[in-house]
C-alpha cells in the first residue's frame, strides 16, 4: 500500500485516524509546552525546518537517528521516541492487517 492509499484508508470511515497517535503529535505538544518553535528545534537537532514540520504534521516517522537528536535537544530519552514510533507503526499495521483478513465463509 503506497502513501496515498494509506492516507485514503486512514481517512475512511473504517478507521478513524484519531485513534492512532502519531509521534509527531506528542512532539508538537512538547514543543508547545516548552514554548519552543519548530525552527529552534531544527537548529538544535541539525535538520531543516521542513523536516521538523513533516514530523509534527504526522507526515514523516521519527527515525532512530532523529530520536537521538531529540534526546540531546529536549532531554527526553531516545528510547521514548523510538517506542512511540514503534507503537504507532504496530498499531497501524495491526489495523491494516485486520482489513486484509479474508473470511473464507463470507
Amino acid at each position: 500500500m503506497d502513501t496515498e492509499e494509506l492516507k485514503k484508508y486512514l481517512d475512511s470511515d473504517d478507521i478513524r485516524k484519531e485513534f492512532i497517535i502519531h509521534p509527531g503529535e506528542t512532539l508538537k505538544e512538547i514543543l508547545e509546552d516548552r514554548g519552543m518553535s519548530q525552527k529552534e528545534l531544527a537548529l538544535r537537532t541539525g535538520v531543516t525546518e521542513a523536516h521538523v514540520s513533516s514530523i509534527v504534521n504526522c507526515q514523516k516517522a521519527i527515525s532512530v537517528s532523529y530520536a537521538k537528536k531529540l534526546e540531546y535537544a529536549l532531554g527526553i530519552d531516545a528510547g521514548f521516541w523510538i517506542n512511540l514510533q514503534a507503537n504507532y507503526d504496530k498499531e497501524l499495521d495491526d489495523r491494516l492487517a485486520k482489513t486484509a483478513i479474508v473470511d473464507p465463509y463470507g
